[in-house]
């Protein structure tokens, strides 16, 4: 579950520009803290609308929620929660820890809004894709129907009041994808609020977490590059106190036996999608608006424009590849 890659954050007075997204404080104002760090696979980026050292500490302790999130969710990291986890025997409740529980059940609450069109659980497919893509060659039927076999949300059977959670089905791997940089992002802001700046934005990579707006201003003004039917484009989104995330795209898709295939798994058969698409959401989070932007690639347009409202996504902009090859627009709710 890749996506476009690279969105850079910028404070608008006095910052080099950069391809990517970017982020304007107000006009003609110079008050920011700009701090950022890499973690759970890309670079987080934090901007806050005062200039001091009580901002850069709250920064500081922002990062710090960010790197226990990798300590839980990292799919690189051998020690990592989720990858323990899913050493442990299969079919048995396992207590873990406060912080990995909230992330199984917001991604499985996902799942089941989506219809599993997000699954936190695609993990054996997700391996078996990512070998396909690297040796350019389609899986065995038969390992594909054993991955696709050990697949299936509603096979995480979480506990609350015992905080325990189980995978079901032997086999079984989670992978949060970049949902866990939403999710990352999301705590990061509630902490910056909670130190006293709640006009802060953070951004993880394709995942970004919009606070209250900066002094003096209704918004924040985020310029977010999006593709167009007739080529990429940069919009200006005014946001504030949302999630905003982009998913999709060809960028870094695989030619296979004349097909092509992206890198976004289509769970109903194990393989990349084959049509172009790709959706921005906007959403009350960011983990939401993550898990949305999946699950609006793989439904697609028509089933998105009928679920989005349920789903929770505040506004969908999906471009996609009709029948005849040629690319559309769909935009839903009110997108900026």
């Amino acid at each position: 579950m890749k996506r476009r890659q690279a969105l850079t954050l910028l404070a608008a007075a006095g910052w080099p520009t950069a391809a990517g997204w970017s982020a304007e404080i107000g006009a003609g104002t110079v008050r920011h803290t700009v701090a950022e760090r890499f973690t759970l696979g890309c670079l987080f980026r934090v901007i806050l609308d005062e200039d001091s050292a009580q901002a850069r500490q709250a920064a500081g302790e922002a990062f710090a929620i960010a790197e226990r999130i990798n300590d839980a969710c990292s799919p690189q990291m051998p020690n990592a929660q989720v990858q323990s986890f899913c050493r442990k025997p299969h079919g048995q409740a396992h207590e873990v820890g406060p912080g990995f529980f909230e992330a199984l059940e917001l991604t499985r609450r996902l799942a089941e809004l989506t219809d599993g069109r997000f699954d936190p659980t695609l993990g054996p497919l997700s391996a078996l894709w990512a070998e396909a893509r690297r040796r350019e060659k389609l899986p065995a039927a038969d390992a594909l129907a054993k991955a696709r076999e050990a697949v299936g949300w509603k096979h995480l059977v979480l506990d609350a009041d015992q905080r325990t959670a189980m995978l079901e089905k032997d086999g079984m791997r989670l992978d949060f994808g970049d949902v866990a940089r939403g999710f990352a992002a999301d705590k990061m802001l509630a902490i910056l609020a909670e130190k006293g700046f709640p006009q802060a934005i953070v951004r993880a990579g394709n995942d970004i977490r919009v606070g209250d707006p900066p002094r003096g201003a209704a918004t924040w003004r985020l310029r977010v590059p999006v593709s167009n039917p007739g080529g990429d484009k940069i919009l200006v989104v005014p946001l504030a106190k949302a999630g905003i995330s982009t998913a999709g795209g060809m960028s870094q898709a695989v030619r296979i036996g004349g097909t092509r295939y992206a890198c976004m798994l289509d769970p109903a058969t194990g393989l990349g999608l084959t049509k172009f698409i790709a959706a921005t959401v906007i959403a009350d989070s960011a983990t939401a608006a993550s898990a949305l932007a999946v699950a609006a690639c793989v439904a697609g347009p028509e089933t998105t424009k009928e679920a989005f409202a349920a789903w929770g996504a505040r506004a969908v902009r999906m471009v996609y590849e009709n029948q005849e090859g040629k690319r559309q627009l769909a935009v839903m709710g009110d997108f900026p």
